[in-house]
């Protein structure tokens, strides 16, 4: 699944609203979430970071530019809201 926020919506919450349901869903069945971002979005690194994920790893040389990506997981500590 490849998730994105339109520019001109950015800022607003709507990432993150969307992002702590499916968290919490996924949390209560017990399943195991990962991601990778480029390790130049620090919106998104922060974003993830502040719902619970953590890095695991990365893919060097991934994207065209030659940045990586960066491998992340949820790591569900407590019931986030």
């Amino acid at each position: 699944m490849w998730l994105a926020t339109r520019p001109d919506l950015q800022n607003r919450g709507y990432m993150r609203t969307l992002l702590q349901n499916r968290l919490n869903n996924a949390a209560d069945q017990w399943l195991r979430v990962l991601l990778e971002v480029h390790e130049n979005n620090e919106k998104a690194l922060k974003l993830y970071s502040q719902l619970g994920f953590v890095r695991v790893g990365a893919r060097k040389n991934y994207y065209k530019d030659g940045a990586a990506a960066v491998l992340l997981t949820f790591k569900p500590t407590e019931k986030r809201s």
